[in-house]
């Protein structure tokens, strides 16, 4: 099994709105300006001088501030000497972005313009939250979390005490960039276990009854249409244990309508394995338990 060493960038981060707030104090003659340099997990002093910023330690000219300032939703990287860099990477033909939901918040990501997160009526960190509050995890429990995203469920599981998680994520472009998103910087802690591969081969590795909890949260139907197969199902009942809980869910790009719809049909499909499952509306996900 290929485990991910994760590495977070660790560097400071702007949104466009904090570029724009840091031009208008300019303009008004601010010397120092409170901003946070990783989504609102904390906060740090700007200096404003004449002709340039400095940001813990980086020294950005106004000019290269200008340049940037664009969409609210953007996210920059501050790089050695004082360059922005849009938190984009282009790789194997596709665009991943992470994409500001929020001054202060968990950003998504972005692939090919379409989201990892649903964002009509919710944030990221909220949604993961409610995830894993549903399926249950407790404290020192065993977790299996499969398409880790920027890892949010699995954080969120170590947060309410679970003992070690293990996450599966098969494209590496996106562990890359949850690498660039301080939110995900959790996913660094030896609890968690990070597999690169595909899911139904790195579940085909691991032994009966290993997990209590399972958080399955693949893209849509269309997207991934092997993560909600019979056997996938199958493997997913095998691998936990007697009373153990999986918590499933469906991609953001469906309405939540047709998501409904379509848990309903894997609410079925999870019945006539052996679990006994419970719809969950507001996160549209259904909770299905191995009953001992």
């Amino acid at each position: 099994m290929k485990l991910y060493e994760f590495r977070s960038l660790n560097m400071p981060m702007l949104t466009g709105g904090g570029i724009r707030q840091i031009l208008k104090a300019k303009e008004e003659g601010v010397r120092t300006l409170p901003l946070t340099f990783n989504l609102g997990l904390s906060r740090s002093m700007v200096e404003l001088l004449s002709d340039e910023v400095v940001l813990e330690g980086h020294h950005v000219s106004y000019e290269e501030l200008r340049q940037a300032a664009g969409d609210v939703d953007e996210l920059f990287i501050v790089e050695p000497p004082g360059r922005l860099r849009r938190a984009v990477l282009y790789a194997d033909g596709r665009l991943y972005r992470l994409r500001s939901v929020g001054e202060e918040d968990a950003p998504t990501l972005e692939v090919s313009g379409v989201a990892l997160h649903r964002l009509e009526d919710t944030k990221p960190w909220v949604e993961a939250s409610m995830k894993v509050e549903v399926t249950g995890v407790k404290q020192g429990a065993r977790v299996l979390d499969i398409c880790t995203g920027l890892g949010y469920t699995a954080i969120q599981s170590l947060m309410r005490g679970a003992s070690e998680v293990w996450t599966i994520e098969e494209d590496v472009n996106v562990l890359r960039m949850a690498e660039m998103n301080p939110w995900s910087k959790g996913l660094e802690s030896p609890q968690v276990k990070k597999v690169l591969s595909d899911a139904a081969e790195a579940l085909a590795e691991f032994g009966d009854e290993e997990f209590e909890f399972i958080i399955h949260d693949p893209p849509s139907m269309s997207q991934a249409s092997k993560l909600y197969s019979v056997e996938f199902y199958q493997e997913l009942y095998r691998l936990l244990k007697r009373g153990g809980v999986l918590g499933h869910f469906v991609g953001p790009t469906v309405s939540k309508t047709r998501g409904m719809d379509s848990i309903l049909a894997i609410s079925r499909r999870l019945k006539n394995i052996g679990f006994t499952t419970k719809i969950n509306k507001e996160v549209v996900g259904v909770t299905a338990v191995k009953e001992g």
